[in-house]
């Protein structure tokens, strides 16, 4: 008499479970593809919608659909240099500086109540916009100062001239700038590099890569974010204006790029 072939308990469950699982995932699939945001209207709908999403904990296999959809939405996002600027005005950044910074609004690429900024500014006149920074009480805060600091003329005096000094003015009139938006995130922008031309008129500009690498190591210690810029500039020697130290237009969408990239990296807009 033939013995009956018996099917392994352990197997079924196996199988159970396995089926279990891809109906649940199928299901997640499918009430996430209604939860999809429009990347066609990606600005302040679409940045509050990913911080809900963000906010609520979600299984694995949601957390990897919902990734794929916030890279996509980066991406599309960064396409349009106008989406990029309505971006951060939607989540409350300004932007303080020197004349390089005023470029953003003389160029019509934001609004110029968000561009704290003026000619030959150096961190020493970051006081005189701590009124407006505290009625605006913005969410991101990005400082872009360090080349009139290096000296704007050959022969006139240099206003720091070791990266130590900079620091510790970083330190003093970063930590003011906070008490005015104490839930404020403060990012600094790097010293944009000079041209050949601009060494040529001023080569203190030289030591530009070496302040910025003290920045970054300060930034770091500090908590506050660092924006990279220097490489942009490097690429795009191009969009230099005649003097080598000031951008033409075409530079400011790439520069606002930079900016938002770091914001989201670890700013948690989306």
């Amino acid at each position: 008499m033939k013995r009956k072939n018996r099917i392994n308990p352990k197997i079924v469950l196996c199988l159970i479970a396995t089926a279990f699982i891809a109906c649940v995932a199928i299901i997640l699939i499918i009430q996430n593809n209604k939860n999809h945001i429009s990347l066609s209207s990606v600005s302040k709908d679409g940045v509050e919608a990913i911080q809900l999403m963000e906010a609520n904990p979600i299984a694995p296999i949601e957390e990897e659909i919902f990734q794929l959809q916030r890279q996509e939405i980066i991406r599309k996002l960064m396409e349009d240099p106008d989406r990029v600027f309505q971006t951060l005005a939607d989540t409350n950044t300004v932007i303080i500086g020197d004349s390089r910074v005023v470029g953003f609004s003389a160029y019509n690429c934001m609004d110029e109540s968000r561009i704290l900024a003026g000619t030959s500014w150096s961190i020493m006149e970051l006081p005189a916009v701590f009124d407006t920074v505290t009625a605006i009480n913005p969410r991101f805060i990005v400082v872009a100062f360090g080349v009139n600091e290096i000296g704007q003329q050959l022969g006139t005096p240099v206003y720091f001239n070791t990266d130590e000094s900079y620091v510790e003015a970083l330190d003093y009139y970063l930590g003011l700038l906070q008490e005015c938006a104490p839930n404020a995130r403060i990012y600094y922008s790097s010293i944009l590099p000079a041209s050949e031309e601009g060494l040529a008129s001023m080569d203190g500009f030289t030591i530009i890569p070496e302040r910025n690498k003290a920045i970054k190591a300060f930034c770091e210690e500090k908590g506050y974010g660092f924006i990279d810029t220097e490489e942009i500039a490097y690429e795009h020697q191009e969009m230099y204006r005649e003097d080598g130290i000031h951008f033409t237009a075409d530079f400011y969408p790439l520069w606002g790029e930079a900016i938002l990239n770091e914001i989201i990296r670890t700013g948690g807009i989306v």
